[in-house]
């Protein structure tokens, strides 16, 4: 749980031209994930056809992670990862997950 004053890990963002935007921030790890999930969950709840999940302040994502973005991308017909750091995006290539997400560099 984030503390006071502290960014969570996740963060919904709903824009009206762009939809459903998750902002992770952190490290997205067993610890934090439960956080996270109640964040994924409302973003799906509205079933949007297309859902953003900003990476570009993620530093760090395990397998907990992982499961989240293959939960959420069962229920979005396209999710689109945006910006993962490196590190980030060799835990999802080696996954070979880069076929079911869209990946903005």
């Amino acid at each position: 749980m984030a503390e006071k004053g502290e960014f969570p890990v996740a963060a919904l963002i709903r824009d009206p031209e762009a939809g459903a935007i998750i902002v992770l921030r952190g490290e997205l790890d067993a610890l934090s994930a439960e956080d996270a999930r109640a964040v994924f969950d409302e973003a799906a709840s509205d079933r949007p056809s297309a859902l953003v999940v900003d990476m570009s302040d993620l530093s760090f994502m395990d397998s907990s992670g992982i499961a989240l973005l293959i939960g959420v991308a069962n229920q979005i017909e396209r999710v689109t990862l945006r910006h993962p750091a490196p590190m980030v995006l060799r835990v999802i290539e080696i996954t070979g997950l880069t076929d079911v997400f869209d990946i903005e560099p």
